[in-house]
C-alpha cells in the first residue's frame, strides 16, 4: 500500500479505536476512592451560592445544590478542580495544599479591581474543550476590554491585531492559518477559516448553515456574491461577531489546537462561550466612542420557593460610520433571558431565550444622482433547553440532552436609479428560443434578498464515573442532530426593471429558496479522559472518535491530547486530530445559471412595441449535492511551565486543510441556430424572421460554480509569558509571539479566451489553461501588556502595543499557459511560437509589510466597588504607517496599515 495522508488518516483512526477498547474495561471493581467530603460555597455574606459550576480536571462538571455544597470525591491523587460563579472571582485548587487550606468552605468574592489579585490569564487547567492550546478569558479581562462586541476581546488574542472598535462593519474571527486579506490575495481563504470557527453559546453551535442571502453565484462569484454593496451578509462564512454583546458572559474558551471529539462541525477552532447565571446585581453598563454606542442593562434574580435563577439583559448598540453625515448607520438590539432550576437533588435545568435585532442601513444622500440605498436587516429568535441529570450508577453518572432552535427573519434591500437608453430583457425561466423585449432604460432598480434560515439541534451525552487504578479512566459519548432549512422568498426582482442586466452574459432571474431541500447532519462520538503514570510522573488526556454524516458524506475524525508532566509545573503535550465542516445550504443550493445568447437583435425607435429580440436561454440547475465536509488535520506539540512568578508555554503547529470550498470558473461554448430577417426592416411594422438552417458557435460565455477547491498548509509557533503579580512593583506583565507560515491555492485552474484571431484561425485555439496559483504568506508579530494595579484605590492601568516585525506575501503563477483549448473547450496538443503564446504576469500580488508598532492603552478606576470607569485608546501617539503600492495597471494606491487614534469612554455601575 502506498503511505499517504490519507492512508495515515485511517490507519491513525483505527488505532484510535483499539485504544478506546483496550482502555475501557469497566473496572468498578477496582476503584480506588477513598473518601467521600462535602464542601459548601458561600458569598462574602456567608449566602449559600446555589448553581455554582465546579470543573473538575478530568472535564466533568458539578453544579452546587440550592444549599451551595457539592460532594468531593478523592482518590490516591489529588484532582484539581476550579470554582466558579456569576460576577465573583473564581477559586482554583491545584493541589491538596491548597485544598487543605479552605477546610471544605470556599468563599467567592465579588469581582473588584480592589482585590489584591487579579485573574489576568485564568489557568490552563480548566479548559473544558480538552484542547492543550486552547486559552481562557474571563470575566474580569473581558471587563477590562470593554468591548462593542465579541470580536473586541478576541483582538487581545496571541497573533490578532487589535484595532479601533467598528460595529459599521461585519466582524468574523479567523484562527490558525488564515493570515491572508484582500492585500494579499487570500480573500476566500478567510471566508473558509471563518466558516470552520464554530460559535459555541451554553453548549449550542450558533450556527451559519442556513444563511442564504447572496447574490447569484454565476454572475458575482462567491467573495463578491456575499456583499451587497458595502454591508456583508456574511453568506459562505462565519457569523457577524457584532451580533453578540460581551456585558452577560462569564468566561470565554479560545480553542486554536485539536478540540476534543464531543466537538463537532469545526475545521479552524472554536470560541466556547458560558454566559452567566445566577444571583448578580443589577448591572449598567455604556461605551461611547466616535460615532457608536452601546448600552447593556443586566440584572440575576433568585427566585423564592426554590424556583431558581433568572438573568435578564438587554443590549442596544448604535453606530454611524461618520456622525457628520449619518450616511451608513448600523443598530443592534438584543434581549436574553436565561431561568435555571434544580428539580430535586440530581436534576438541573435551563432554558434560554433570546431576541435579537440587527440593521446596517445605508441612506440615500441628497448629493448621489444614482439615488443608492442600501438595507439589511435581521430579526433572530433562538431558545434551547438544556437538561443535566445525575444518575450515579456504576455504568453512567451523568446525562446531558441539549434541544435548540433559532429562526430568522432576513432582509436585503439595494436601490438605484438606472438612466440610459431602451435595452433589451430576456426573462423566461427555462431553456429555449423566445422573443424578449425591450424597455425603457429610465427607472430606479430595486434589488431585494428575502431568507427566512431555520436551524435546530438536539445533543445527548452521557458520561461514567471515574474507574481504574493504574489507569483512572472518564468514559463519555454523545450523538447530535442537526437541521438547517431557509423557508424565505429567496431573490426578488422586477424582470422589466432589471438590477444587473448582462451580467456575465445573463439576466438575473427570481430564485425562490422555499424550493430546496433541508440539510441534515448527524454524528456520535466516543472518548476516554484518562490520567496514569509514565516513568513516575503523571499522563493524562483524552482520547476519542468521532463519526459525522454531513451531506450525506461520512467523515471519521480521530482525536487525541496527550500532556506528560516530567516535573511538577511542567507539561509536554501532544495534539493530533481531524475535523470536519459540512457546506451551508448556500454553498448547495447556489441559484441557477441563466445564460442568454441573442439571436437577432433590432431596435424601433419610432414604435419600441415593435422592435425584435429573439433570444436563446439556456438554464443551468446547480445542485451541489456533491459537496464534501472541508476537512481539517492537526498535529501540535507544546511546552509549558509554571513557575513562582512568571509563566511560559510554547506551542508548534501543522495544519492542513483540504476541500474548503471554492469557485471554478470555465467558459461554456455553445452552438445556436442563426436566423435572418424576412423582407426589408419599416418602422411601425413588425419584424419577421426566419431559421437559416445554420448554426454558429459562442465562445466567450463562462459559468461558475462551487468546488471543493481549496487547499492550505500552516505551519506556525505561538509562545507567550505571564507573570503573577510583582508586589513591589504592583505590574503584571504578559508577552506574546507569534510566527506563521501559510500556503494556500485554490485548486481550480484559470481559463481565459484566445482574443487573437490569427491564433484562432492558425492554430484552432480558442482557450488557455493555467495551473493554479499559490499564495504564500510570513508573518512574525509580538504583543506586550503591562498592567499598573493599585488595589487600594481599586486603579488599572494597561499599557499594551502590538508589534508587527514583518508580514510577507508571494503570489506564484505560471508565466505560460499549460494547456490549450478548441472550440469545444477540448484539450489540443499544439507547439506556439514563443511570441504568441499565452501568458499572464507573476507576482502582480506581492506583498511585504514594514516594520512598525502600535501602542494602546487602558486605565480603570473603581470607586467603592459600584461604579467603574474607564478609559480605552488605540494608536495612543496616533502614529499612522502608510506606504503607496503600485498596482498592476501602472496606478498607484496608498496601503494604511492602522487607524487614527481613538479613544472610547466605558461607566458601568452595580445597584
Amino acid at each position: 500500500m502506498t503511505f499517504s495522508p490519507t492512508n495515515f488518516d485511517k490507519v491513525y483512526s483505527y488505532i484510535v479505536i483499539l485504544s478506546l477498547l483496550l482502555l475501557s474495561p469497566l473496572c468498578y471493581s477496582q476503584s480506588s476512592y477513598t473518601s467521600l467530603n462535602k464542601a459548601i460555597v458561600l458569598d462574602q455574606n456567608n449566602t449559600p451560592l446555589e448553581f455554582a459550576t465546579i470543573l473538575w480536571q478530568d472535564n466533568q462538571v458539578d453544579y452546587t445544590n440550592s444549599k451551595g455544597e457539592f460532594k468531593i470525591k478523592f482518590t490516591n491523587e489529588f484532582r484539581p478542580f476550579s470554582i466558579h460563579y456569576a460576577n465573583k472571582q473564581s477559586i482554583y485548587i491545584n493541589n491538596l495544599d491548597t485544598y487543605n487550606k479552605y477546610q471544605n468552605t470556599f468563599t467567592l468574592v465579588d469581582l473588584s479591581i480592589t482585590l489584591e489579585q487579579i485573574n489576568i490569564k485564568a489557568p490552563s487547567y480548566t479548559k473544558q474543550s480538552g484542547s492543550n492550546s486552547a486559552i481562557i478569558i474571563d470575566r474580569q479581562a473581558i471587563a477590562q476590554a470593554q468591548a462593542f462586541s465579541l470580536k473586541d476581546v478576541l483582538n487581545n488574542l496571541p497573533g490578532h491585531a487589535s484595532v479601533a472598535p467598528n460595529l459599521n462593519s461585519a466582524q468574523t474571527i479567523n484562527l490558525r492559518g488564515a493570515s491572508f486579506d484582500k492585500l494579499t490575495g487570500g480573500s476566500l481563504q478567510k471566508m473558509n477559516n471563518s466558516f470552520g470557527v464554530a460559535i459555541i453559546v451554553d453548549d449550542v453551535n450558533i450556527s451559519n448553515d442556513a444563511n442564504m442571502q447572496t447574490r447569484s453565484l454565476n454572475q458575482f462569484g462567491m467573495v463578491s456574491g456575499a456583499n451587497t454593496g458595502s454591508i456583508s451578509n456574511q453568506t459562505y462564512q462565519g457569523i457577524d461577531l457584532r451580533e453578540i454583546p460581551t456585558e452577560n458572559i462569564e468566561s470565554i474558551e479560545v480553542v486554536q489546537g485539536v478540540a476534543s471529539a464531543k466537538y463537532a462541525e469545526l475545521t479552524d477552532g472554536a470560541i466556547i462561550i458560558n454566559k452567566q447565571a445566577g444571583a448578580t446585581p443589577f448591572n449598567f453598563t455604556t461605551n461611547i466612542n466616535r460615532g457608536a454606542t452601546t448600552t447593556n442593562l443586566s440584572k440575576g434574580f433568585r427566585l423564592a420557593k426554590n424556583l431558581g435563577a433568572l438573568n435578564l439583559s438587554v443590549n442596544y448598540s448604535k453606530s454611524n460610520s461618520d456622525p457628520r453625515d449619518k450616511v451608513k448607520s448600523y443598530t443592534r438590539i438584543s434581549q436574553n433571558l436565561m431561568w435555571t432550576k434544580s428539580f430535586g437533588k440530581n436534576i438541573k435545568n435551563t432554558f434560554s431565550f433570546s431576541l435579537s435585532k440587527r440593521l446596517d442601513n445605508v441612506r440615500e444622500d441628497p448629493d448621489d444622482q444614482l439615488g443608492r440605498k442600501l438595507k439589511a436587516s435581521d430579526n433572530f429568535f433562538r431558545a434551547s433547553n438544556r437538561t443535566s441529570i445525575k444518575l450515579n450508577t456504576k455504568t453512567i453518572k451523568s446525562l446531558n440532552l441539549n434541544i435548540n432552535g433559532s429562526y430568522g427573519i432576513s432582509k436585503t434591500y439595494n436601490q438605484q436609479r438606472i438612466n440610459k437608453g431602451p435595452f433589451p430583457i430576456a426573462n423566461k425561466d427555462t431553456t429555449g428560443i423566445y422573443q424578449g423585449y425591450y424597455v425603457d432604460g429610465r427607472y430606479i432598480a430595486v434589488e431585494q434578498i428575502h431568507g427566512k434560515p431555520i436551524s435546530i439541534g438536539a445533543t445527548l451525552n452521557a458520561s461514567s464515573a471515574t474507574f481504574g487504578q493504574k489507569i483512572e479512566h472518564h468514559l463519555s459519548m454523545g450523538a447530535s442532530l442537526n437541521y438547517h432549512d431557509n423557508l424565505g422568498q429567496g431573490t426578488i426582482y422586477k424582470q422589466d426593471q432589471p438590477r444587473w442586466n448582462q451580467n456575465s452574459k445573463g439576466n438575473d432571474r427570481p430564485y425562490d429558496f422555499r424550493q430546496n431541500q433541508a440539510q441534515l447532519n448527524i454524528g456520535a462520538y466516543l472518548m476516554d479522559n484518562f490520567k496514569s503514570n509514565l516513568f513516575n510522573n503523571p499522563l493524562e488526556g483524552n482520547i476519542g472518535f468521532r463519526v459525522d454524516i454531513q451531506n450525506q458524506k461520512i467523515s471519521y475524525q480521530p482525536r487525541i491530547n496527550l500532556t506528560y508532566q516530567p516535573k511538577p509545573g511542567s507539561q509536554i503535550t501532544f495534539g493530533y486530530g481531524i475535523s470536519t465542516k459540512a457546506p451551508s445550504l448556500a454553498h448547495r443550493f447556489p441559484a441557477p445559471i441563466w445564460l442568454d445568447f441573442p439571436l437577432l437583435n433590432f431596435f424601433d425607435n419610432s414604435n419600441m412595441q415593435n422592435s425584435l429580440y429573439l433570444v436563446k436561454t439556456v438554464k443551468i440547475q446547480t445542485n451541489n449535492n456533491h459537496l464534501k465536509p472541508s476537512k481539517s488535520t492537526q498535529f501540535e506539540i507544546g511546552y509549558s511551565h509554571q513557575g513562582k512568578l512568571f509563566s511560559n508555554s510554547v506551542f508548534a503547529y501543522f495544519k492542513n486543510n483540504k476541500d474548503g470550498f471554492g469557485v471554478k470558473r470555465e467558459y461554456y461554448p455553445i452552438t445556436i441556430p442563426e436566423y435572418e430577417v424576412i423582407g426589408d426592416i419599416n418602422q411601425n411594422q413588425k419584424i419577421q424572421y426566419r431559421p437559416t438552417g445554420k448554426n454558429k458557435t459562442l465562445t466567450d460565455y463562462t459559468i461558475q460554480t462551487i468546488t471543493n477547491s481549496v487547499r492550505s498548509k500552516s505551519y506556525g509557533i505561538d509562545w507567550s509569558s505571564s507573570s503573577k503579580k510583582i508586589e513591589s512593583l504592583n505590574l503584571y506583565i504578559s508577552l506574546s509571539h507569534s510566527l506563521s507560515y501559510s500556503e494556500y491555492y485554490d485548486s481550480n485552474p484559470t481559463y481565459n479566451e484566445v482574443t487573437q484571431r490569427e491564433v484562432i484561425d492558425k492554430y484552432g485555439v480558442y482557450y488557455t489553461k493555467f495551473n493554479p496559483a499559490k499564495t504564500k504568506s510570513l508573518s512574525l508579530m509580538s504583543k506586550l501588556s503591562l498592567s499598573y494595579h493599585v488595589p487600594k484605590i481599586g486603579f488599572i492601568i494597561t499599557a499594551n502595543s502590538d508589534v508587527f516585525w514583518f508580514r510577507k506575501s508571494l503570489n506564484t503563477q505560471p508565466l505560460f499557459a499549460n494547456q490549450y483549448l478548441d472550440k469545444n473547450f477540448k484539450p489540443i496538443t499544439i507547439d506556439l511560437e514563443q511570441d504568441i503564446k499565452q501568458s499572464i504576469v507573476t507576482g502582480q500580488n506581492n506583498y511585504q509589510q514594514p516594520i512598525f508598532y502600535v501602542v494602546n492603552l487602558n486605565a480603570t478606576k473603581e470607586i467603592r466597588k459600584n461604579i467603574r470607569i474607564g478609559i480605552n485608546t488605540y494608536n495612543f501617539f496616533n502614529i499612522r504607517i502608510n506606504k503607496e503600492k503600485e498596482l498592476s495597471d501602472g496606478s498607484k494606491s496608498i496601503i494604511q496599515y492602522n487607524a487614527p487614534f481613538s479613544i472610547t469612554g466605558s461607566i458601568s455601575i452595580k445597584f
